[in-house]
């Protein structure tokens, strides 16, 4: 009889605790999915500072991102890459300046003053676009 109250009651804390552990699980899921992912990315820490740089928005798998990565880096100009697979970031830094992300492909190049959106082209793909775009802004 001792026997069977001991398994009884062995079995009745197994299952409070399980219970309980269950419930911090949910919760410390819930904390995370509220607060949403860290802002760690280097173009949101750059618009917070109020910084004067480029952003080269990127995919993947987009050959033309590859080439204007080199252009930018042949004509001397120094960028900070925003990758378009990462849904969430990239959205929220886009609607920051105001752009819809739907509205956006990959490579497109933003310039950016003192934090704010200055000037951009979207899908530059076109050889006399981009040599226009950096001609305006980053040769005298």
């Amino acid at each position: 009889m001792k026997d069977e109250n001991l398994v009884k009651l062995r079995n009745e804390f197994l299952i409070k605790v399980g219970v309980g552990l269950l419930v911090v699980i949910l919760f410390s899921f819930m904390v995370v999915l509220v607060s949403g992912p860290k802002k760690s990315n280097s173009v949101q820490k750059r618009l917070n500072k109020k910084d004067t740089f480029v952003i080269l928005y990127t995919e993947k798998s987009c050959d033309t991102c590859k080439d204007i990565k080199e252009r930018l880096k042949e004509d001397g100009i120094d960028y900070t890459e925003l990758n378009g697979s990462k849904v969430y970031e990239t959205t929220e830094i886009l609607e920051g300046m105001g752009l819809k992300r739907d509205k956006v492909i990959a490579p497109s190049i933003f310039y950016i003053v003192d934090g704010e959106l200055y000037s951009y082209i979207i899908d530059v793909q076109d050889v006399k676009t981009y040599n226009s775009f950096i001609s305006a802004y980053f040769k005298e």
